[in-house]
């Protein structure tokens, strides 16, 4: 009886060992760490300081310019201004005469406007201003135009064909939108990976504290067992035993240890923090119920995913190719109409000054025809037809992977949620070390029984803690198909 209440003491003080140990190095680490983060705000931070985000909003603002600058194409003025001058000399001569030399200088500068619209119509206006100066030893000559201006006017009449510049801007928006859904798709990916190495921190401490435990109890048991092999009551074999255990958990303990390292470094690295900035896990996963139905998933999906918007616009682009690969056998047809206005002077040494003063209107139509390609446009067509069947089946085979998809990710959210009602096994974990202990204290059990059942129920809650993160995982996979970053329970 007083061998058994020594194993007893023994048992509590190394039960005590752990816990101390443990609660020191939680003090050592909140007195080390500079940053404590929950789950939500680590996801948040990783998605404005991570490389992953840094280059995702890149990429986003990348096609934002992109669809900026084609737009601007095609309603933006540009004006061109430009500057030339030039000196000329020449020397003739004869066998009858000495050599002549002539100079000329001349000078222009001109103002062009260019004003696109989205109807297709290209207009422009230009200014100029443009002198001769030219010499020689008996006269000169000088040529000059006074600030004049020019404007056109073209129209295409699109009877027989799209206006290829509407054409254009509705492409540009559909890329547009798809860099879009790219970008919010991406955002759900990193997320879901933030979360996941906030899980895999929380899963290797727990770790890291079961693998303590039992390592304690086996320090504990190693200690009673020598106990009892110095009165007798135990073979000397025990002793090895106990220390061979005792050796194996300290080995498992190291390897945790290692473990929780590479998994804080792992998601400092998702940071883009030091590999050894001290950051505290400060969330406790609980379990909540889900609500959502499965029809109302699947509806949500069928709208809402990235990846079924994509393949609906590459129906859309499609669609485009076809219609402009019809119609270079097309007629087109473009109206014109211009107005010119020059005043120029010609003063010549001896003679006098001549001014001329010019207005000029002008239209016109031109209707193009190309009525034979050697049927190259026939089979640009075809090709551009087969390209709009592949897309629409395309679109067909994602909607069927989709409900599939989102159907199979709700029955892993539900086979696991049905696997999470650890309450009662875990309160019989507990029962059965009250029960063992009861009967080691009236010498009925053996300690290494209690020893055992402590480390089971320490693995029943580890158990748990990988059900509980596995759960929402499946949730975020499920969350990644509809393309939603809200809470699927407002689904």
């Amino acid at each position: 009886m007083i061998k058994t209440t020594l194993a007893v003491l023994f048992l509590a003080a190394g039960l005590s060992w752990g816990e101390e140990d443990a609660a020191r190095e939680q003090q050592v680490d909140a007195s080390t760490a500079s940053l404590n983060l929950t789950i939500n705000e680590f996801v948040n931070l990783a998605l404005k300081t991570g490389l992953g985000a840094i280059r995702n909003n890149l990429e986003y603002e990348n096609a934002r310019l992109t669809r900026k600058i084609a737009f601007k194409q095609t309603t933006a003025p540009t004006l061109t201004a430009a500057l030339s001058g030039d000196l000329t000399q020449n020397r003739y001569s004869n066998p009858a005469s000495s050599s002549v030399l002539t100079k000329t200088d001349f000078g222009e500068a001109s103002l062009t406007l260019n004003q696109p619209l989205p109807t297709g119509t290209i207009f422009s206006l230009t200014g100029k201003y443009n002198g001769t100066f030219a010499r020689s030893p008996l006269q000169y000559e000088h040529d000059f135009l006074r600030p004049g201006w020019s404007a056109a006017l073209t129209q295409p009449i699109f009877v027989f064909v799209k206006n290829p510049v509407l054409r254009s801007r509705k492409k540009t928006s559909l890329n547009y939108d798809n860099a879009a859904d790219s970008y919010r798709a991406t955002i759900l990916d990193l997320q879901a990976q933030a979360r996941a190495l906030y899980y895999d921190v929380l899963l290797k401490r727990e770790s890291l504290g079961v693998e303590k435990r039992k390592l304690a109890a086996s320090k504990a048991l190693l200690k009673v067992t020598e106990e009892l092999v110095k009165a007798g009551k135990l073979a000397p074999v025990e002793r090895t035993r106990a220390n061979v255990r005792a050796e194996q958990d300290h080995r498992q303990v190291l390897a945790a240890v290692n473990n929780l390292r590479k998994s804080k470094q792992n998601a400092n690295n998702f940071l883009h923090a030091a590999l050894d900035q001290p950051i505290s896990y400060t969330s406790q996963l609980s379990y909540e119920p889900f609500t959502p139905t499965l029809d109302a998933l699947v509806a949500y999906a069928l709208n809402h995913r990235p990846e079924l918007k994509r393949l609906r616009r590459a129906q859309a682009l499609a669609e485009l190719d076809l219609q402009e690969a019809k119609e270079p056998t097309r007629p087109s047809l473009d109206l014109s109409a211009g107005y010119d206005s020059s005043d120029t002077s010609n003063r010549l040494s001896g003679i006098g000054t001549n001014k001329t003063l010019t207005r000029q209107w002008q239209a016109g139509a031109l209707l193009s025809w190309r009525f034979f390609d050697s049927s190259i446009t026939s089979d640009q067509a075809r090709q551009a037809f087969n390209a709009k069947r592949l897309a629409d089946l395309a679109y067909e085979e994602g909607m069927r992977a989709t409900i599939l998809e989102v159907k199979n990710a709700y029955m892993d959210v539900k086979a696991l949620e049905s696997q999470l009602d650890f309450q009662s096994i875990r309160e019989s974990a507990r029962e059965n070390i009250e029960i063992l202990r009861i009967q080691v204290q009236h010498g009925s059990g053996r300690i290494i029984d209690v020893f055992d059942a402590e480390n089971e129920a320490k693995n029943i809650d580890l158990q748990y803690l990988n059900l509980l993160v596995n759960y929402y995982l499946t949730q975020d996979r499920l969350a990644q198909l509809l393309g939603s970053n809200s809470n699927l329970e407002d689904i």
